[in-house]
């Protein structure tokens, strides 16, 4: 069952972790003022090549294209069959996007203001839905991909790669002024837990039914 104990522990320590952010967000503590000198140092220090590759970096987050790839890997989850790993994915991905928007609506916390900004986005920041939909989906396929690969250094540059897109979009709405260094901070918290909810539960029922099979 280790499957088991990794999954609690990662909805352990990721949800202890992002309730203390989003206390400290709520109370308005020191958090607070490091993302407003975070979110001004970035905006200052902007040009216009790295607001590109900051737009570049942002899109596997985008709602466009997690919809897209969540179709895709849906119907190729449906062509071999899988229906197990598909209603995973479903419940995963779908679970997430409500999550967030739950989570938007629960702490109603503004986007950084800028007098020039690179981007408006005018619904609530935290936590950011691009760095949490892409926690949970390059998380996801890591976990689905890594168990076909026979060699570890192959699993290692599954999760690396999936770590570095996670990064990368998270860097990319801060610079781009969309969220506060807290918002990408708490998001990716939030998909941490949600994921290890969701797999951990998933593989202790098929662990179940695995022994039930079994039995004579």
């Amino acid at each position: 069952m280790l499957h088991l104990t990794v999954g609690l522990l990662s909805i352990l320590m990721s949800g202890w972790f992002f309730a203390d952010i989003a206390e400290d967000v709520s109370h308005n503590e020191a958090i607070v003022r490091t993302d407003e000198t975070v979110a001004q140092w970035l905006h200052q220090h902007a040009t216009p090549s790295l607001t590109v590759a900051a737009q570049a970096a942002s899109f596997p987050g985008s709602v466009a294209f997690l919809t897209v790839a969540s179709v895709a890997i849906a119907l190729i989850l449906m062509l071999k069959k899988s229906w197990t790993w598909l209603s995973i994915f479903v419940v995963t991905m779908t679970g997430a996007g409500l999550l967030n928007v739950l989570l938007k609506d629960l702490f109603h916390r503004h986007r950084p203001v800028f007098e020039n900004p690179l981007i408006t986005l005018n619904d609530y920041g935290f936590p950011s839905g691009h760095t949490m939909g892409a926690t949970v989906l390059c998380g996801l396929l890591s976990l689905f991909l890594a168990p076909l690969v026979r060699s570890i250094g192959s699993r290692i540059t599954i999760f690396l790669t999936a770590a570095l897109i996670i990064v990368l979009v998270g860097l990319s709405r801060i610079y781009l002024g969309a969220h506060y260094l807290s918002d990408v901070v708490g998001a990716f918290a939030a998909g941490v837990c949600w994921l290890g909810f969701c797999w951990s539960g998933s593989q202790t029922l098929l662990h179940r039914q695995a022994r039930r099979v079994k039995r004579p």
